[in-house]
């Protein structure tokens, strides 16, 4: 898990490849999940891109990087870090309180369920990478056509 997932952190080459940096608080999985007495995840990271699990040092698997990953998506569309309003502590007080960051007013209903996966409060019922894949919002064709004709 990269546990520091952030728009600052995901590179963009001249050819549109993506790479993801910053690794120093990156940590190999063991098994599905490890909880808060393992001493192992500590609260790490960047406050504002943070799960809820991962603030209540609770639980940590890799759906807290698909909860920074909706971040990201909130901070690519309005230019601007999740809870932009706050200071970091205030930020820790709200996502502490299982609350996920405000979703920008002008994007699509796609863009708006995708967010929603994202931040699903609940860590084991939140989407894995694989099933977002698979959401609408990263697959929206210009026309049903495009979808028919594929196989």
């Amino acid at each position: 898990v990269h546990r520091e997932t952030q728009a600052a952190n995901i590179l963009v080459d001249n050819k549109g490849g993506v790479q993801i940096s910053v690794f120093g608080i990156s940590h190999k999985v063991e098994g599905v999940l490890l909880g808060a007495g393992s001493g192992k995840l500590g609260l790490q990271g960047s406050v504002f891109w943070m799960a809820p699990e991962v603030v209540k040092q609770s639980m940590y698997t890799d759906k807290g990087d698909i909860w920074s990953l909706g971040c990201c998506v909130v901070e690519m569309f309005s230019g601007v870090h999740p809870w932009p309003r706050l200071d970091q502590m205030q930020a820790l007080f709200q996502i502490g309180q299982n609350r996920a960051p405000p979703l920008p007013d002008d994007i699509s209903p796609l863009a708006t369920d995708f967010l929603r996966c994202a931040f699903n409060l609940d860590h084991t019922v939140r989407p894995g990478a694989e099933a977002l894949l698979g959401h609408a919002f990263l697959f929206q064709p210009a026309d049903a056509s495009e979808v028919e004709g594929s196989d």
